[in-house]
């Protein structure tokens, strides 16, 4: 890639890692974010620095394997994760990896957000599963998080937060914010009463409606293994 598109690139990586921070969707040095530039490189965030203050100048690329091909600092430590999703899913071109506060409450509760209360989700993001536990930054979180996004869009990670994938950062990022927006009302909708799904003869008429089936599917699969 030129060198003026890999900067125009690598400001705009920066720009979603300040919205980040800016929604509350990381604190800190919290959360990472990468985008595909070819089938052999990605930019990706650094490590260590907080998220409201990173720019252009501070991104990363790396090669498909793993290696720094170019950037002043050391890459995510997540970058396995990223890698290994981006393997299993040819099809996107973004990744967004953040700690939402309630999205997070439900993977440290173990709780999958599977039931369709919204028809933005069911059309946006699907159904959204919790991964098992793993370490952080190793390579075992990141199969076994790959291996739950080849099926879904959007994936809560054990006891640690959240990724959403998109065939653009836009996409990765909506991705992300609607799924913090729907354990929020999920949340309130049980403290209220009851977080109703909606019925299966409506169910069928939504968009997505054939995402949720395979989903689905997959799901009772992985839970009768």
């Amino acid at each position: 890639m030129p060198s003026a598109d890999r900067k125009k690139s690598a400001r705009l990586l920066s720009s979603y890692c300040n919205r980040l921070y800016s929604q509350g969707l990381v604190g800190s040095m919290e959360g990472n974010l990468s985008l595909k530039l070819s089938p052999d490189t990605i930019l990706i965030t650094p490590t260590g620095i907080n998220k409201a203050s990173v720019s252009g100048s501070d991104i990363i690329e790396i090669s498909a394997d793993g290696k720094t091909l170019s950037g002043k600092h050391r890459p995510s430590t997540e970058y396995r994760l990223h890698l290994a999703i981006y393997k299993i899913r040819p099809d996107i071109r973004a990744i967004c990896h953040a700690h939402p506060i309630y999205a997070t409450s439900f993977a440290v509760a173990g709780k999958p957000l599977d039931k369709v209360i919204l028809p933005e989700v069911a059309a946006a993001i699907g159904l959204i599963p919790v991964s098992e536990f793993g370490i952080p930054g190793s390579g075992d979180l990141a199969i076994k998080v790959a291996r739950l996004a080849k099926d879904f869009n959007s994936v809560l990670i054990r006891n640690h937060g959240v990724v959403t994938v998109g065939d653009s950062l836009e996409q990765a990022f909506n991705r992300m914010e609607l799924t913090e927006r729907y354990a929020q009302i999920y949340f309130l909708a049980t403290i209220i009463g009851d977080a109703a799904a909606w019925p299966k003869k409506i169910l069928k008429l939504l968009a997505g409606f054939d995402t949720i089936s395979k989903q689905t599917a997959k799901l009772k699969s992985k839970r009768g293994n």
